[in-house]
């Protein structure tokens, strides 16, 4: 499988297509922000709406609900990289 490309806080990562955003973010190492504190994805299945953030633009998608495609921008709400 040819990995997906896509964008995290103007970082490039690299996802497996068929991946969740939020498996993305984590793969990567890139936190979501907001209530979660360090402790990862609560619930998976997108009744928490823990995971949001904006992707291509628009505000408050669950990650764990979309799946990444070639070329979507992403912006957590710490704007971290997973760098840092």
């Amino acid at each position: 499988m040819t990995p997906v490309g896509i964008e995290v806080n103007g970082r490039r990562v690299r996802a497996r297509p068929g991946d969740t955003v939020a498996l993305a973010l984590l793969n990567a190492g890139v936190g979501f922000g907001g209530d979660l504190s360090g402790r990862g994805l609560f619930c998976g299945m997108g009744s928490c709406f823990e995971c949001h953030a904006e992707v291509d633009g628009e505000a408050h998608v669950r990650t764990c609900m979309t799946t990444v495609r070639e070329g979507m921008r992403v912006r957590t709400s710490t704007g971290e990289d997973g760098t840092g």
